[in-house]
């Protein structure tokens, strides 16, 4: 793997809204990494650093990926099982369509759970938007403080 397919950096500042500093998320796909850096005129540091699952990474990736928009129900079903994207949108309508799409979409909250919790350590959070898709956004508890 090359170092342009291995790193990955992500400037989303509306994310992560640090003062007078610049902030850059970076994502190493070889050891499923996030990083938080930030950097002065004096210096650069790592600000928060956290190892992901594969099924924690895949599913991050893809919110990185789509953010500041949304990531779908069928995408998010698509990373976490592999399947065919038809065969996820289909899934994802006949739950919606038969009031189980909690069921479906269970294995998927349950790995998101974990990310959500180590992305705190970021101050950023996963927001879900019922019958829709999953996006990031600004921890709020976090800047509350």
């Amino acid at each position: 793997m090359s170092q342009d397919e291995r790193f990955h950096s992500y400037a989303y500042r509306d994310l992560v809204p640090l003062l007078e500093q610049q902030v850059v998320l970076v994502l190493d796909r070889e050891l499923r990494v996030l990083a938080l850096l930030t950097w002065t005129e004096q210096e650069v540091l790592v600000r928060e650093q956290q190892q992901f699952t594969d099924q924690e990474f895949a599913l991050l990736a893809v919110l990185l990926v789509q953010h500041p928009e949304y990531t779908p129900l069928a995408d998010m079903l698509h990373v976490y099982s592999g399947q065919q994207i038809e065969r996820c949108l289909q899934q994802i309508n006949r739950a919606l369509d038969e009031g189980d799409i909690d069921a479906v979409m269970r294995p998927v909250r349950n790995v998101l759970s974990r990310v959500r919790i180590k992305l705190h350590a970021f101050a950023i959070d996963v927001r879900s938007i019922v019958g829709t898709g999953y996006m990031l956004v600004p921890d709020r508890a976090v800047y509350r403080r």
